[in-house]
């Protein structure tokens, strides 16, 4: 406990340090549970504000969560890795996903900030996911830094590493949903014809 504590203590104040102890020794348990944490607080206030009806609340949807945060933090690690690798920086995938999981710790402040929001806004549960949007920058700005200080790239490069992921799967969602909205629209010209 100690030891995640001082890892955690260690991202914060001296990340450059933390990066070159990953690059030698990386830490994968303390990322897992990282990226768990961070779906757990997730779960607990989306459940509070009343935003997790859709799937309700339950032991099944909680478990759900973290491991869909696990499962992006791992794929989003990958992703990154090799954006930064062909960026003509150097390091290593493990290291990376040891300081993404560290970086998703930020997400543990959504839970505050959602209790705060309820206990000063009692009716505006909807407002409260708009709060998600600055903890997202956050944990975005911690991910380039971590790349920045892994891979030895400049800031500049490590943000487009780290957004080049999240841009493509815009696109691609943008680009499935145009499909569906012209196919509605194809369907309804030929029931007009």
């Amino acid at each position: 406990m100690i030891r995640s504590l001082r890892l955690v203590d260690d991202f914060l104040e001296e990340p450059e340090a933390l990066a070159g102890q990953l690059r030698a020794s990386p830490r994968p348990l303390a990322a897992v549970g990282g990226f768990l944490v961070a779906g757990l607080s997730i779960f607990l206030a989306q459940a509070i504000s009343g935003r997790a009806v859709f799937f309700g609340v339950s032991s099944f949807w909680l478990a759900v969560v973290c491991l869909w945060q696990l499962g992006v933090g791992a794929a989003m690690s990958a992703l990154v890795h090799l954006s930064a690798e062909m960026m003509g920086g150097k390091g290593r995938a493990l290291a990376l996903f040891s300081l993404f999981g560290l970086s998703d710790l930020a997400w543990t402040t959504v839970l505050p900030i959602t209790l705060l929001w309820l206990a000063a806004f009692p009716g505006q549960a909807w407002a409260s996911g708009l709060l998600t949007m600055p903890v997202f920058y956050g944990v975005l700005r911690l991910r380039a830094r971590s790349v920045s200080h892994a891979y030895g790239l400049p800031i500049s490069k490590a943000w487009t590493a780290v957004g080049a992921p999240y841009l493509a799967m815009g696109l691609m969602v943008g680009a499935l949903f145009s499909v569906a909205i012209w196919g509605v629209f194809r369907q309804l010209l030929k029931l007009a014809a």
